[in-house]
């Protein structure tokens, strides 16, 4: 319903769908010593549990695009593998950029071969400057080319499971600029959103101890802390 606020905790990754937390925020009440003449029953408070159902779900979650329009030439993981941090995960072939790429190399090669000229003809040794300049400049040209190559081989931002948008993804694909690949969901940090009513909030805060019990009741519960609180 709107308006109704959520509340975040986080914790150590287990199949758990709900969580229950005890709030220290509870109304005191004063208990005092009884006397033999005074047989009132002194109050001891207790612990209010709040409790609300959550989802669970990763806390990082990070995006892997396809930086121009490109064809795919190779896949390096399958959808639900778990990579390492920097592994490669598609292979992909821009022809404009491949065009690109060879035109510099031929630049590269004429020039180095006049330069190679010049050296060794006394009337084009005036001429070996110019030419090694241009060649320096061809070169840095190139190793540009290459660098943004490399980016067309797209990796995993961090360790995790990588999920492709495309489960279907196969060589010969081609694939948009900017579309998004795959998501590499991290598993080492995980976090439950629930949704409970304002008065329940105000009886939590950052850093409130929190237990999560799975859905089903045969996992042990899961001791967890509130990280976030909307209102």
């Amino acid at each position: 319903a709107a308006g109704v606020p959520a509340a975040k905790t986080s914790a150590m990754p287990s199949p758990l769908v709900s969580w229950e937390v005890f709030s220290k925020t509870m109304q005191s009440v004063t208990s005092s010593r009884l006397s033999s003449a005074d047989r009132h029953a002194s109050a001891v408070p207790l612990p209010w549990p709040v409790q609300a159902s959550g989802i669970l779900r990763p806390a990082e979650e990070f995006m892997v695009y396809a930086l121009d329009s490109a064809r795919v030439e190779g896949l390096h993981a399958r959808d639900g593998q778990h990579v390492e941090k920097d592994a490669p995960l598609v292979t992909l072939s821009s022809m404009l950029l491949d065009e690109r790429r060879a035109m510099a190399v031929s630049r590269v090669e004429r020039l180095a071969s006049q330069a190679d000229a010049a050296s060794v003809a006394v009337q084009l040794r005036d001429q070996i400057q110019p030419l090694q300049a241009r060649l320096d400049m061809a070169r840095t040209a190139l190793r540009g080319l290459e660098n943004e190559r490399g980016r067309n081989m797209p990796r995993a931002p961090a360790s995790g499971v990588v999920r492709f948008e495309d489960p279907d993804l196969r060589v010969g694909t081609w694939v948009a600029r900017n579309e998004l690949l795959a998501t590499v969901i991290g598993m080492d940090r995980w976090q439950v959103e629930a949704y409970m009513d304002e008065g329940d909030t105000r009886r939590l805060k950052i850093g409130s101890p929190a237990r999560f019990y799975a859905e089903a009741g045969t996992a042990s519960p899961i001791e967890m802390s509130v990280s976030l609180i909307e209102q």
